[in-house]
C-alpha cells in the first residue's frame, strides 16, 4: 500500500489481509447474510449479487423477497434459503446486503426494513436511489453502513451533477462519508473507499472491463460476504 497525503492507494498487497480458513470449518464458521434484493423483472441482478457472496467464501445466504420474485428466483439459485419479506428480521444474520434490482417494488417497505436493521448493511443500487429521496433514513440509522454507488448514484445522493462528482471524486466521498458516518465506496476508474473516521483508500487495480452491467451487483455481494464472515 502506497499513501499520499492522508489518501492510501492500495495495490495487490491487500490480498495479504485474506484471513486462512478453518479445515475443519462449517457453514456456521462463515458469516450468514441476509439479502433484499431483486424484483419480478430485474433478477438477474439479485442472482449476480447472490453469487458474487456465496462464491467469496459465505457461510449461509438468506434471500428475502415478495412471493413472485421468490419464486423466479428458486428457478435460477439454489443454495439460498429463502424467507418472506415479512419475516426478513425473523433469523439472525452477521450482514444484510439490500438494493441490487429491487427497482422501486419495496419502497413501502424500505423505512420500517432500514429502521429496524441490527447489523452492517451493505447498501447497493435502488437502495441507494430510495435513501436519496428519504436521506433522513440513512441520518437516523445508528448500524454500520456500506454504501456503494456508482457517480450517477452518488450525484442524486449529494443533490448535484455527474460531473461535479466526477471532478472531486476523493472529496465528495470523503465529505459523504463524514457527514453521515459511513464507509462509501464510490465505483468507477479508481474506485474511492471513505471512511467515517476521515481516511480515504483509493483501489488501483482492476480494468475497464469491468465496465458492464451487473459487475456492481457481484461487488456488492462479495463486500455483503466479506463483512459477514468478519472483515
Amino acid at each position: 500500500m502506497v499513501k499520499a497525503l492522508n489518501v492510501t492507494y492500495l495495490n495487490e498487497n491487500v490480498l495479504k489481509l485474506i484471513k486462512p480458513r478453518k479445515q475443519d470449518g462449517n457453514k456456521g464458521d462463515f458469516g450468514s447474510l441476509t439479502t433484499l434484493c431483486g424484483s419480478v423483472n430485474m433478477t438477474g441482478a439479485a442472482a449476480l449479487s447472490t453469487l458474487g457472496a456465496l462464491r467469496s467464501g459465505l457461510g449461509l445466504l438468506r434471500f428475502a423477497g415478495n412471493e413472485e420474485t421468490v419464486k423466479r428466483m428458486q428457478q435460477i439459485i439454489f443454495e439460498p434459503v429463502f424467507i418472506p419479506l415479512e419475516k426478513i428480521w425473523e433469523y439472525p444474520c452477521d450482514a444484510f446486503l439490500c438494493g441490487c434490482g429491487i427497482g422501486r417494488d419495496y419502497d413501502r417497505f424500505l423505512p420500517q426494513v432500514l429502521d429496524n436493521c441490527k447489523v452492517t448493511a451493505v447498501l447497493d443500487a435502488d437502495c441507494i436511489n430510495f435513501l436519496a429521496k428519504n436521506i433522513d433514513i440513512l441520518e437516523r440509522a445508528k448500524y454500520k453502513k456500506i454504501l456503494t454507488p456508482h457517480p450517477g448514484e452518488m450525484a442524486r445522493l449529494c443533490s448535484t451533477t455527474v460531473e461535479n462528482i466526477q471532478a472531486d471524486r476523493i472529496g465528495h466521498a470523503k465529505a459523504f462519508a463524514e457527514k453521515y458516518e459511513c464507509t462509501l465506496v464510490l465505483k468507477g476508474y479508481q474506485t474511492v473507499i471513505a471512511h467515517p473516521d476521515g481516511s480515504v483508500f483509493v483501489n488501483t487495480s482492476g480494468s475497464n472491463a469491468l465496465s458492464t452491467g451487473g459487475s456492481g451487483d457481484v461487488l456488492a455481494g462479495v463486500i455483503a460476504s466479506l463483512t459477514a464472515q468478519g472483515y
